[in-house]
């Protein structure tokens, strides 16, 4: 699979999986995206950020 940049789009739908308690797997799965990049944006939010911060 090539790699491809999350969009402002797929940010949002992490956000606001991670916000009802999906996992990370979960969201990469409905997003179909590889999950270590959306593992990446939901460990900055764990953090206390925002996507608007990533």
């Amino acid at each position: 699979m090539a790699y491809t940049h999350l969009t402002m789009e797929d940010l949002g739908w992490i956000e606001t999986y991670h916000t009802i308690g999906l996992s990370a797997s979960k969201i990469a799965n409905k997003l179909e995206r590889s999950k270590q990049p959306v593992c990446n944006v939901v460990n900055y939010l764990k953090q206390g950020y925002t996507i608007q911060d990533y």
